[in-house]
């Protein structure tokens, strides 16, 4: 109650300093940006990386945020040496009227480009918090489902700690760290899809790809010749783990690894598509019901 309660405090901030960045133009602004983004790759057709969201998923919006975080550092940057010249200028350009009215256009640039990434902050968070309210349903939703339907055959023991077990793997997903399993594990996952299957929940079958961690996306799918942002996107990963935080259960990296042909055949039945949402959708719909303070299971869900 006390996280739905923050969201909605949340929700009015964020639309109330929204309101203020329109007033003051900054969507006009972006619109100029853009322009200014074509004429400049009207040759190759082209986009700036950093303007623009690869795809509405967990990691690419927390990978954005760090672009943001990015791109804001460059023009505080730009700040910085629009003072510094502003210094300089008052010991050799007294009497150049040109230089201060480059100045005062390198400020208000400045400012604007500062304010615009806020913005698009403040967007994303609300987009993010809207998603969050849909998803608490379904997954409340579905859980209720399933533990309205545990079949009579499964042990009330045995169940707990195969929940048990998904819960380390959803605490070790959150905390962004690898996960192994063991073809002893499969046994544990063929019981786990039998309770889905026979609630009418098991996940339908998808065309499996590699398993590969959520942090090399960009690697595989960026075209050839992008190789100038490799330092650029090292330095946003450290700009997104410093500065955004995971509060909201966004993925920065993370990947689960099964030691055999028996875990992995498992493993594709309870989890069809090896993408972050859909995984931790099957992990909370299983892990609801756990109270607060089971330590390493991995404790109440919190939406």
């Amino acid at each position: 109650m006390r996280n739905r309660i923050r969201e909605e405090g949340q929700t009015g901030q964020i639309l109330a300093e929204m309101r203020v960045y329109r007033f003051l133009g900054v969507r006009l602004f972006q619109r100029a940006v853009f322009v200014l983004e074509r004429v400049r790759h009207r040759k190759d057709g082209g986009k700036n990386r950093n303007y623009h969201l690869r795809r509405l998923s967990f990691s690419s919006i927390s990978k954005h945020y760090g672009y943001l975080s990015y791109n804001a550092l460059i023009h505080f940057t730009g700040l910085a040496a629009v003072a510094a010249v502003a210094v300089l200028k008052c010991f050799f350009f007294q009497d150049r009227k040109v230089v201060d009215y480059a100045l005062l256009f390198a400020v208000i640039a400045n400012l604007y480009c500062i304010m615009l990434q806020r913005y698009n902050a403040l967007r994303l968070m609300y987009y993010q918090i809207s998603c969050r309210k849909s998803r608490r349903h379904r997954i409340k939703k579905k859980s209720g489902i399933l533990y309205d339907n545990i079949p009579p055959d499964y042990d009330p023991d045995v169940r707990k700690q195969d929940i048990r077990w998904l819960g380390k793997m959803r605490k070790a997903l959150n905390g962004r760290r690898d996960f192994f399993i063991a073809d002893e594990d499969a046994v544990r996952l063929d019981r786990l899809w039998t309770w889905t299957d026979h609630a009418g929940l098991s996940p339908k079958p998808a065309v499996r790809t590699e398993i590969v961690p959520a942090r090399n996306e960009d690697a595989r799918q960026s075209p050839a010749g992008e190789k100038l942002y490799a330092g650029t996107d090292l330095f946003v990963a450290f700009l997104q783990k410093r500065f955004h935080r995971d509060r909201d259960r966004i993925l920065l990296s993370y990947s689960v690894f099964t030691k055999g042909k028996k875990s992995e055949q498992a493993y594709s039945r309870l989890f069809p598509v090896d993408q972050e949402e859909a995984v931790l959708d099957i992990l909370d719909m299983f892990c609801l019901p756990m109270t607060e303070g089971d330590g390493e299971d991995g404790g109440e869900i919190r939406f």
